[in-house]
């Protein structure tokens, strides 16, 4: 269990009535000792949103569409700048709304520059109105998201092969150095057995979406024991594989029940082979941020300390 890698998810959006600053955040992550920070992405909301948010069993998206949402890219290089050990990720990505060879080239810098500290997951997202903002039919986001992996992966050679990649066409010719170091891996993020399949197919893990309780449990298992069954027979059998989590966890219940509740929930995820769980949570400000930091590690602690060397 110590090789769990146990991170936090912050908010990339500001909150000026809250006065809460991300990279405070962020440094706050660094210095309760967890591993890595991570935050999640869009480009533009909209004020009719009628796309059902999947997270959530209203279906309706908790931020409105007004809040500061800050580019992922450019946020993970202020977190990067600004922290000095933890690792920094961006998930899920709706990585099919940006142009790839430049999206490939912007990671490959950050990676170069934070000495290997970016991670990613990647996934088609949730939002039509955000696909229909930038002019990128929302029927097409599954091939665009594998061809833009596939085209990622060639260019972080620095000479990627000319030809089509899926929608996307690259000139013989090209050159996209840097290189990124070899700790730039692509999570495949989202629950749906399309995103399960790309995971398999395309990526180097998968990177789920749960709340704390049974039912999450029973779709680790069934989704673990899928990806071990497919993972034989695809392209990519032989390269390494990652189980991420982004956990959902109630600050309120938290302090209800204490960190035991917590603590079952992750021993048993753990033992189903999850290898990464980032805690998602509310911040309401940053003593309420820290204090439920401070819950969550008497949870992990709790659950690691018999391996401690």
């Amino acid at each position: 269990m110590t090789s769990t890698t146990f991170g936090i998810g912050v908010p990339a959006f500001g909150n000026p009535r809250l006065e809460l600053d991300v990279l405070d955040m962020a440094r706050s992550v660094e210095d309760a000792d967890f591993d890595e920070v991570w935050i999640g992405d869009h480009v533009a909301l909209n004020r009719d949103m009628h796309s059902t948010y999947p997270y959530l069993s209203k279906g309706v998206a908790f931020f409105p569409p007004d809040a500061d949402w800050y580019e992922s890219t450019v946020t993970a290089s202020a977190i990067l700048a600004a922290t000095t050990r933890v690792g920094v990720g961006i998930g899920t990505m709706v990585a099919a709304l940006r142009p790839p060879v430049l999206l490939a080239k912007q990671l490959a810098t950050i990676d170069r520059l934070s000495s290997g500290r970016i991670q990613l997951a990647v996934g088609v997202g949730w939002l039509a109105e955000e696909y229909a903002a930038l002019g990128i039919p929302w029927d097409e986001r599954g091939k665009r998201l594998d061809g833009l992996i596939d085209v990622l992966r060639d260019c972080w050679t620095g000479s990627p092969a000319g030809g089509n990649y899926g929608p996307y066409h690259l000139e013989e010719g090209v050159r996209t150095f840097p290189i990124p170091s070899s700790s730039l891996r692509i999570l495949g993020g989202g629950n749906s057995k399309a995103a399960i399949r790309r995971a398999v197919e395309r990526c180097d893990g998968w990177y789920g979406a749960a709340h704390v309780d049974a039912e999450s449990l029973e779709m680790l298992r069934a989704v673990v024991s899928q990806i071990q069954s497919a993972r034989p027979t695809s392209e990519r059998s032989e390269q390494p594989f990652d189980y991420s989590l982004n956990l959902a966890v109630s600050a309120r219940q938290l302090q209800e029940k204490g960190s035991a509740y917590l603590a079952g929930y992750l021993e048993q995820a753990i033992t189903i082979g999850i290898e990464r769980i980032v805690f998602g949570f509310g911040w309401a400000s940053l003593d309420q941020g820290r204090d439920t930091m401070g819950l969550i590690r008497e949870a992990v602690n709790s659950v690691t300390r018999e391996e401690q060397p």
